[in-house]
């Protein structure tokens, strides 16, 4: 009788895990695993009950919460679909940083309209992905809710398309990027 509370508290206490329990294409597939078992727990056969637990007697998910899950799992693997793999992402983000190391001298000692545009593409998407990251980690939408993380994605997109589309306005039909860099340098420096 211990043996069979200490499994089902354990088993209540996973809901905190419930993303990787319930999956948003098929919720009959849905298995529950103790978190120091290697195998499912519906599947093992404890020593002292005579059937296997399942999911419907263990944790019965009310459909509040299944709807949050759902909605969090649609979300999460929306943002994860439009960036792909992200091993390949996490490089595509490193050289892009380290990028910047020859880039910044460069374009400041040749004021080329090409250097110039080069790296306000790559700043525009180097904080544009600082700000995702933000977004996806901190407007969450089991806490903020499904409409919130929205807005805040197409807000990014959004700011991210004008500050790039300025910045490219700023170098080609103006003085150029770095050449306003340097002379926001220089504006204290008359006196």
């Amino acid at each position: 009788m211990l043996g069979k509370i200490a499994t089902l508290t354990t088993l209540r206490n996973l809901t905190g895990l419930s993303r990787t329990l319930v999956r948003q294409s098929n919720l009959s597939n849905a298995r529950c695993f103790g978190s120091k078992l290697a195998e499912p727990i519906c599947t093992r056969r404890l020593s002292n009950l005579s059937k296997p637990i399942t999911f419907k007697s263990a944790i019965q998910p009310t459909p509040v919460q299944l709807t949050k899950i759902i909605g969090n799992n649609f979300i999460q693997r929306r943002c994860q679909s439009s960036h792909g793999d992200h091993v390949n992402l996490w490089k595509l983000e490193r050289v892009v940083a380290s990028a910047f190391l020859p880039l910044l001298p460069l374009c400041f000692m040749l004021e080329n309209p090409i250097l110039d545009s080069l790296l306000a593409i790559l700043s525009v998407i180097h904080v544009h992905w600082g700000l995702e990251a933000i977004i996806v980690d901190y407007a969450r939408p089991i806490v903020v809710g499904p409409i919130f993380p929205k807005v805040c994605f197409a807000l990014l997109y959004l700011t991210s398309a004008l500050t790039l589309g300025g910045l490219l306005v700023l170098i080609f039909n103006g003085p150029g990027l770095t050449t306003v860099i340097k002379h926001g340098w220089a504006i204290g420096k008359d006196k």
